[in-house]
């Protein structure tokens, strides 16, 4: 795999490149796994031209190596308070911590995530048994929606037809910027 890198107003932009005899254009891919340009080329595009085209997207292409940093900064610790956040499947759910002579398993009601917990637990041993009720009640709903099995999941399906590739989920630029997954059968 070449590598090669442009000057683009103060920043350089390095990108590697890959090439392919069945590609007919140039794709400019960030990978958010790896923090880097990929640019896709056909054999019998040059360096230099391949320069040229990072370097009228070095916009685009800042942009999103930014978007990709900036999307895997750390996030704080939770706490496992009442009225903490949490993001399930798209949702957004506060924490209510609620105390019992036992604890109960978590649930969900509307937009609250509810825990009962023993009374006079030490705050340590709150926060534990917070953490653990929220788990579980996290890895209960997963196994109800998401069966392990995927010919449970969709028992009509009854294979590829052909050859199949899945590439990994990375940002594509040129398409509008929108992240794209591109599987591609054929």
């Amino acid at each position: 795999m070449e590598r090669a890198q442009v000057q683009y107003g103060r920043t350089r932009i390095g990108f590697q490149v890959q090439r392919s005899r069945r590609r007919k254009q140039v794709s400019l891919v960030v990978d958010p796994g790896h923090h880097r340009l990929l640019v896709l080329a056909p054999v019998d595009v040059d360096v230099a031209r391949l320069r040229v085209v990072v370097r009228h997207r070095g916009a685009g292409v800042l942009e999103k190596l930014r978007q990709v940093q900036e999307a895997e900064l750390p996030t704080t610790a939770h706490e496992f308070v009442s009225g903490e956040g949490f993001t399930y499947l798209g949702r957004s759910f506060r924490l209510r911590v609620r105390e019992a002579e036992g604890p109960e398993p978590a649930r969900l009601e509307g937009g609250w995530l509810v825990v009962t917990v023993r009374h006079r637990l030490s705050l340590a041993a709150r926060r534990q048994a917070v953490r653990a009720a929220v788990i579980a009640c996290f890895k209960t709903r997963s196994a109800e929606s998401y069966p392990s099995d995927w010919r449970t999941a969709s028992p009509g399906w009854t294979g590829w037809s052909g050859r199949c590739r899945a590439y990994s989920c990375a940002t594509r630029l040129g398409g509008g910027g929108a992240a794209t997954r591109t599987p591609s059968c054929g």
